[in-house]
């Protein structure tokens, strides 16, 4: 906070800073975040979570330059090296892009699995938030707005370090966690029409999955209620419903004792 006020001294015409007395939660300071770059007057954004950093003085600049000279491109990000907790390189690398240039389609299969701290966007995708981005604020939700405008590049130079470590927000998180809040995300998705006719299947898919290792989970936790939610879920976003689902939901989910003295009764 102190190197930020000294920073709000020097350049006041320039700077906004907001600072919260405690931690509000990543959800809340999220959402702070979004809707004060969309009331900057700002033309674009630049994003860098708190334990990330970025590495070159032009990184700015560069990125500004490629979007002022590319109208049809709505964002743009770098590559990025990995660091642990001591900013020792662990990896050279954290996005490995095979493309130049990503629409929307790209973004639902691959979105947010780049540097966020290298994403630099127009703010004019702020302009009027929709609910299903607001309820659900993410890397990958991010770059779903975008989408919902131009194509996001990629540029093959890197200008920042992406830091992994125990206490990071999601990195450091508990599987199971990340994995329900994947679950909210592509249920939120699905709330918008447009998403639900387009990528419906998909997002489906995506929580079926998620539901059934989760119900996996619970049931190695011992969690008869968990286990049950997610076997629900399971068994309503799954397509299509055949026999190999029946057996799967029965066998291994719901009633995985009697399934087990089922079959060593007909192996006999």
């Amino acid at each position: 906070p102190k190197i930020c006020q000294e920073y709000k001294r020097k350049f006041p015409d320039k700077i906004d800073l907001y600072l919260n007395v405690t931690n509000q939660g990543v959800k809340s300071n999220a959402k702070k975040l979004h809707f004060a770059s969309a009331m900057s007057n700002s033309k674009y954004i630049a994003l860098c979570d708190g334990d990330d950093f970025w590495t070159d003085a032009t990184k700015l600049q560069a990125q500004v330059d490629y979007l002022e000279q590319n109208p049809q491109i709505y964002g743009c990000f770098h590559d990025v090296t990995v660091v642990d907790g001591n900013g020792q390189v662990i990896n050279e690398n954290y996005h490995e892009s095979t493309k130049a240039i990503y629409d929307q389609d790209d973004s639902v299969v691959h979105g947010g699995s780049y540097g966020t701290c290298s994403l630099v966007f127009r703010s004019s995708v702020f302009n009027d938030l929709p609910n299903w981005f607001i309820n659900s604020t993410s890397d990958y939700t991010i770059d779903l707005l975008i989408t919902e405008f131009g194509n996001i590049a990629h540029i093959g130079k890197t200008m920042a370090a992406y830091r992994i470590h125990s206490n990071g927000m999601w990195q450091g998180n508990k599987e199971h966690l990340n994995n329900i809040s994947l679950i909210q995300r592509y249920k939120m998705c699905l709330s918008y029409p447009k998403f639900k006719k387009k990528y419906g299947d998909y997002f489906r898919n995506k929580i079926s999955e998620l539901s059934l290792s989760l119900t996996f989970y619970y049931q190695s936790e011992r969690n008869l209620v968990m286990r049950l939610k997610y076997s629900a879920l399971y068994f309503y976003y799954t397509r299509p419903k055949n026999l190999r689902f029946f057996k799967i939901l029965l066998g291994n989910v719901l009633l995985p004792r009697v399934y087990s003295a089922y079959k060593k009764l007909n192996d006999v």
